[in-house]
């Protein structure tokens, strides 16, 4: 899956009672298929870990986030 496009919406509402937020993202993309290198790294997700999905031509990092357990 290659992601194509990515957009994003937030709506904070600060009131004297409190506060109400809500956010949005979507993505758009398109199937792609990819031969694997010589040596493929394998990831097997059994465990805690972070992430990070990245824009590489920008060197930005667009989202971060962590999986600390699993159901």
């Amino acid at each position: 899956l290659e992601i194509t496009d990515a957009f994003q919406s937030a709506k904070i509402k600060v009131y004297e009672a409190g506060t109400e937020a809500v956010a949005v993202t979507a993505f758009t993309g398109t199937k792609i298929a990819l031969q694997p290198g010589p040596n493929p790294i394998i990831f097997q997700a059994d465990h805690p870990f972070a992430y990070c999905i990245r824009d590489m031509r920008r060197g930005l990092n667009m989202f971060c986030g962590t999986v600390l357990k699993f159901d």
